[in-house]
């Protein structure tokens, strides 16, 4: 899969949710705790409101959306060059899945890394993270039935940190629990520094996106 091919004719609208307080406090705390950029998700909202239908932009998010939350452990790769919306694209997914009751997680690939590192000189333990990141969801207990890691262009690409992200990967693959991660890197180049497993994952239950347009602010 390669570029967006649908345009389903039935967006997710705010006006599909009817919503107590309690249930109203749980969306909100869910998006609070998410860790989508302050930016993006003040935009969120009117980009989903306001945004054309019949933009390739508005094709390929709703194609990703429409394929996640199937119990089915979905993996996707959005590449793009930077300028072309893919994490405000993310923000926008993440906002749905909090208004369907369905926890989401945003974090940049470095800032992850640095929290693994952290464990070294403590007593908390890398791999109890790990488990925690891949782990369904109980409740309101902050796992994450979707993570989102950002900014894959900025690893270091050793192999300690090629294995932990296939440790992360495969474990929410195996437990049916949906992942995507977003890059700069033209799609030639994610075979080498995304790795193989990962991407043979991805072509089986999501898909490799690749936003060929120029710019988001164009669209």
């Amino acid at each position: 899969m390669t570029t967006a091919e649908t345009n389903t004719k039935n967006p997710v609208s705010e006006e599909q949710y009817k919503y107590d307080d309690v249930s109203k406090s749980r969306v909100r705390g869910m998006w609070a705790r998410s860790g989508v950029p302050h930016k993006h998700m003040d935009s969120a909202k009117t980009i989903h409101e306001t945004m054309d239908r019949d933009s390739i932009w508005w094709s390929t998010y709703e194609y990703i959306l429409n394929n996640l939350g199937k119990d089915s452990g979905s993996i996707f790769i959005i590449t793009g060059k930077r300028g072309v919306g893919k994490t405000q694209m993310a923000a926008c997914i993440v906002r749905i899945m909090c208004l369907t009751f369905r926890s989401a997680s945003y974090r940049r690939a470095s800032d992850m890394y640095a929290i693994l590192k952290a464990t070294f000189d403590s007593k908390s333990s890398e791999l109890t993270l790990i488990d925690r990141w891949s782990e369904k969801p109980k409740g309101d207990d902050n796992k994450s039935r979707l993570m989102i890691i950002d900014d894959m262009q900025d690893r270091a690409n050793s192999d300690w940190e090629s294995r932990t992200l296939n440790q992360i990967v495969d474990r929410r693959y195996g437990n049916c629990l949906d992942t995507i991660l977003i890059t700069n890197e033209k799609r030639t180049n994610i075979q080498q520094t995304i790795g193989p497993s990962i991407i043979s994952r991805a072509d089986e239950t999501g898909g490799i996106i690749e936003c060929t347009w120029d710019s988001f602010r164009a669209l």
